[in-house]
């Protein structure tokens, strides 16, 4: 009777519900250290900042990385996630995110740096394209820039549609406007 007892207490705590309850901590754990290594990236810009300030300027520009999407209401945007030369500047669930927002502002040294930008959206017919909602979409890619050694560069990245002819399961792509001031 006892090993009975005690199988079934094993087999309670192995059911693949309980395995998988387990592991939603080890994603809690995977997400705390993406936003603290995000937090370190923006304390080092920072410092560098700070250090611009203190020793004089020619140590970098003002930068400021925003997005304005231009997706049609027939994509869910699921997920954004930005980082600057490899470090996490943001990464948080999409929602309706239609209206632009600012992803970095801050100094960064003079130099070429890389831009890498992960867009996860599921699609959404409305009723109108039936075979939409069972989509998933993930756009990757990345934009280098060069940063003069003062003055302001300003980066907007557009996610938007591409146009009727195009097939729904290829019309989402990125593009990139840079703009430059002396300020």
């Amino acid at each position: 009777m006892r090993s009975i007892a005690l199988a079934f207490a094993l087999l309670t705590i192995c059911a693949p519900g309980r395995v998988e309850a387990q592991g939603s901590p080890l994603r809690a754990l995977a997400g705390d250290t993406a936003e603290l290594s995000a937090d370190v990236g923006e304390s080092y810009r920072r410092l560098m900042a700070l250090g611009a300030r203190v020793f004089g300027e020619g140590l970098g520009a003002r930068v400021t990385i925003a997005q304005a999407s231009e997706v049609d209401p027939f994509y869910r945007l699921m997920h954004v996630g930005y980082a600057l030369d490899g470090e996490p500047l943001m990464s948080r669930a999409g929602g309706d995110v239609r209206e632009p927002f600012v992803v970095y502002e801050g100094i960064l040294g003079p130099g070429d740096h890389t831009l890498s930008v992960v867009l996860r959206y599921v699609g959404d017919g409305h009723r109108v394209v039936g075979y939409l909602p069972g989509y998933r979409f993930t756009m990757r890619s990345a934009y280098t820039f060069t940063v003069p050694t003062e003055g302001h560069v300003d980066l907007r990245v557009r996610p938007y549609t591409r146009g009727p002819l195009v097939p729904y399961a290829d019309r989402l792509a990125i593009e990139y406007e840079q703009g430059a001031s002396d300020d």
